[in-house]
């Protein structure tokens, strides 16, 4: 027994020494740790440094896919075009920055024509010798991207502020399917972009122009059908190549007056939805000017793979239950609206956008009352 027990000094000193192998075992895996941390840092570093630098790499527009070139050629010949004519009074989108998203690949680009875009984060592309736009590819880390690729919607709304490399930004994000290849759709790029960014930075100070709710009594909607068939008189005028601004005067004065009478039997739903019809219909004419300019077929009542549909079969629909009383409130407007205003700039009305862009949250000026003031005038 005594032979396996060993001495004191004996069991001592191997105590000692499982000691020191343990301490040195610890050193080991601290050691171990340390350089898997680096190979870590190390290797995410390598990723970063590598995805910032190919953002530098075919940086020519022919080498960007068909659907960027869509994009960004449909904002070149929108700026161009109104370089010479604004499509709407005071409203310079081209002056402003502008960061398109590419939800399909990730890809973003920054169109400013403020000073030059300076960081390793952003890559001038080299845009064709008659471009009006200065473009800049970001790379997937430039820091600012990630709220909006994360918690942002399709587009900023009322209110909403980004700065990205030391510029305020309007952001939209974009697709193939709905962006590009969608017939008479109202999320057509330049379409979606011009109708959005007009809500963001024309009307910002009016009263309202929200979606609103209400009941229509029997008397109501008989009045709206009227409303509706003059509506259809005046669309299908306007379609000639040289509408009759006798004719157009006519039915104007004939839309002055059953609106009166609409207001008198129903004054709250029909100030709202007014008020729904100013912001909506002049962002919806706006964006029909601007998806002329860039050659994309998109009008007056286009609904999705059908267009220009008489305002005249709307009542007729509605009580045959093909379409929803919330449809009154929620899409019509829109399209009243647009008319609307192509009617105002047949007649040749002075200054009526500019009138409409004054107005305040206690002054506010509606569509109906440029045409009525006309009317009178």
């Amino acid at each position: 027994m005594e032979a396996f027990r060993g001495t004191d000094r004996q069991r001592h000193g191997f105590c000692i020494g499982s000691k020191r192998k343990g301490i040195i075992m610890k050193k080991q895996r601290k050691i171990s740790k340390k350089k898997v941390l680096l190979i870590i840092v190390c290797a995410l570093f390598l990723i970063a440094a590598g995805l910032v630098l190919s953002n530098h790499l075919f940086s020519d527009f022919s080498d960007l896919n068909k659907t960027d070139k869509q994009i960004l050629s449909e904002l070149d010949e929108y700026v161009g075009e109104t370089e010479k004519e604004d499509v709407w009074a005071g409203y310079d989108l081209g002056s402003k920055t502008i960061l398109v998203m590419n939800t399909d690949s990730g890809k973003t680009y920054m169109i400013s024509s403020e000073s030059p875009v300076k960081s390793i984060f952003a890559k001038e592309i080299s845009m064709p010798k008659d471009s009006h736009i200065k473009v800049y590819r970001l790379s997937y880390l430039t820091p600012q991207l990630l709220p909006i690729r994360v918690t942002g919607g399709n587009f900023n709304t009322a209110g909403e502020t980004y700065e990205v490399l030391g510029k305020e930004v309007y952001y939209t994000k974009y697709d193939e399917e709905d962006s590009i290849n969608s017939k008479y759709s109202s999320r057509h790029y330049i379409t979606f972009l011009t109708h959005e960014a007009f809500h963001y930075y024309m009307q910002n100070d009016w009263k309202g122009g929200y979606r609103f709710t209400g009941e229509l009594s029997e008397k109501d909607i008989e009045l709206l059908g009227l409303e509706y068939d003059v509506l259809g008189q005046i669309q299908d005028e306007l379609k000639k190549d040289e509408p009759s601004k006798d004719a157009l005067h006519s039915y104007a004065a004939d839309y002055v007056d059953i609106m009166r009478q609409r207001i008198k039997a129903d004054p709250k739903y029909v100030e709202s939805e007014l008020s729904m019809e100013t912001a909506e219909g002049m962002a919806q004419y706006v964006s029909i000017k601007a998806s002329d300019i860039v050659g994309y077929d998109f009008g007056v009542m286009y609904f999705d793979n059908v267009k220009e549909v008489p305002f005249s079969e709307v009542i007729p629909a509605l009580k045959a239950k093909k379409i929803k009383k919330a449809f009154l409130a929620d899409r019509m407007p829109y399209e009243t609206g647009a008319l609307l205003c192509q009617l105002l700039e047949e007649l040749d009305v002075k200054g009526w956008q500019e009138r409409l862009n004054e107005q305040t949250k206690d002054e506010p000026v509606t569509i109906f009352s440029e045409i009525e003031a006309y009317i009178s005038g």
